[in-house]
């Protein structure tokens, strides 16, 4: 199922593309960021993963929604872009374990994958091109 949700404006703030982009004085408007609101009540927990080492998103976490549309359990490592699509992911499904940043995790995900006793419904790979 999807979500419902509805989409406000949010406070402008500067993302990591305009610092990628060497773009430091490109302006920054209203209409730029949007919030999301949630239609239903989410009943999320968090909670960092043990023995998994801190990496440039902080401590890898797994989120569990007592609410999830999906009884589903996803695996996501990606780039930058992963923190914007969080909200949706765990809106989504019941459980959530954010392990990293790509450039680290993708090269060890076969070996994870193998070696965990409970395996994930999916994996997302979250890759957003950037060029400039």
């Amino acid at each position: 199922p999807v979500p419902e949700v509805s989409f406000r404006h949010g406070a402008p703030y500067a993302g990591d593309l305009i610092s990628i982009s060497n773009r430091d004085d490109f302006p920054i408007e209203k209409g730029d960021v949007w919030e999301t609101e949630w239609k239903t009540v989410q009943e999320i927990e968090r909670r960092p993963l043990p023995n998994q080492p801190e990496t440039e998103f902080g401590r890898p976490s797994v989120s569990t929604n007592r609410a999830a549309l999906s009884n589903k359990s996803v695996w996501v490592i990606g780039d930058s872009f992963t923190n914007q699509i969080v909200p949706f992911l765990e809106s989504t499904f019941k459980e959530v374990s954010l392990l990293g940043h790509a450039n680290q995790k993708l090269q060890t995900l076969p070996d994870d994958l193998r070696n965990t006793e409970e395996h994930p419904d999916l994996v997302i790979i979250v890759s957003v091109e950037r060029s400039f």
